[in-house]
């Protein structure tokens, strides 16, 4: 039983079909086809008997031929109008049968094919910092197309000559950084102190090749050693550049930043000069509702005094809480 299993898995599809082939396909071509495709001389040379058309649908020249048949059968062309033509049934059986051995056929092929595989760019970085321990930008790949929701499905994977280029060129660079040669680089350290000047105005050096490093501390305001930054604009960024490293690779940055946290008085006082602006500039374009301005800004005021949105200092950072009980501090914090 065991032996005779393995053989009947290992049969081709069209191995269950000879059934309905040899008693309904081969009658019917016997009846309505033979006359005209087979003998020395068939018509449009297309044979209908076994070795011209063989029950062999899982070579793709036979199986145009069977899709051949269906069509014609499918538009009334054959049999010709002269000669006898056959019943709706029997025409019907043969279409199916085709249709589905055609089907079987293209799904068993589909199911075999060895998709040639690649790694999509997600999974490519991830290997390569995996094997030797660099983060490498995959960027400049080509993006992954998707199937099904996902950009890892094989069947899409496909590998283009662009993609070829790109891996050989990454290999490159992954190996010029994994393979160091010579003596190790010294390190350097450099330290970039912005100061309050106009925008691009204070240069610094800090080596040879180094000696007009911009150092930018935007028109801000300088408390002690630090940039505040009231908000942001154009001529208020705080940066550094122009300077050049002696060698490419991995470079620690720190930054020292701090958050101010302003008091009710404070915040006041801002809004008090923005709402001034604003009423000013309404004013000019309508004098005659001064009245109505005024009145807006001390309401809006008002609401700067008072309003539990703008209290930043609620959040009780010098709580006697915050030593003697940490989870009842965390609770008033969160409040």
């Amino acid at each position: 039983m065991l032996r005779l299993s393995l053989f009947l898995l290992l049969l081709p599809a069209s191995a269950f079909a000879d059934d309905t082939y040899t008693k309904t396909v081969l009658p019917f071509f016997k009846m309505h086809c033979a006359k005209c495709h087979e003998g020395a001389k068939p018509k449009g040379d297309f044979v209908t008997d076994t070795k011209g058309l063989p029950n062999d649908f899982a070579d793709v020249t036979n199986r145009g031929k069977w899709k051949e048949v269906v069509n014609v059968l499918n538009s009334h062309e054959m049999p010709p109008k002269k000669e006898k033509q056959p019943s709706a049934k029997d025409t019907a059986a043969v279409v199916d049968w085709i249709t589905a051995q055609t089907v079987t056929a293209e799904l068993n092929k589909r199911e075999s094919g060895v998709a040639l595989r690649r790694l999509n760019r997600e999974e490519y970085k991830n290997t390569i910092r995996d094997l030797l321990g660099i983060d490498f930008d995959v960027s400049g790949f080509p993006q992954d197309p998707p199937a099904g929701g996902f950009d890892n499905n094989g069947s899409a994977l496909t590998l283009s000559p662009l993609h070829v280029e790109t891996y050989l060129n990454a290999a490159r660079q992954i190996l010029d950084r994994a393979l160091v040669e010579g003596e190790q680089p010294k390190p350097i350290k450099w330290r970039f102190e912005p100061q309050t000047t106009a925008m691009d105005s204070r240069r610094v050096k800090f080596d040879a090749k180094n000696n007009s490093v911009i150092v930018n501390g935007g028109k801000n305001t300088m408390q002690g050693n630090w940039v505040v930054v009231h908000h942001d604009s154009w001529d208020m960024g705080v940066n550094a550049r122009n300077f050049t490293v002696p060698v490419a690779g991995d470079y620690i940055i720190r930054v020292k930043a701090a958050g101010k946290v302003p008091s009710r008085a404070e915040v006041v006082a801002s809004a008090q000069k923005m709402l001034e602006v604003r009423r000013n500039q309404q004013i000019k374009e309508n004098p005659k509702g001064q009245k109505w301005h005024d009145e807006a800004v001390v309401r809006d005021v008002e609401v700067f005094k008072t309003g539990k949105d703008y209290d930043h200092t609620s959040v009780l950072f010098d709580s006697p809480l915050r030593k003697k009980d940490e989870a009842a501090y965390a609770r008033e914090v969160l409040k």
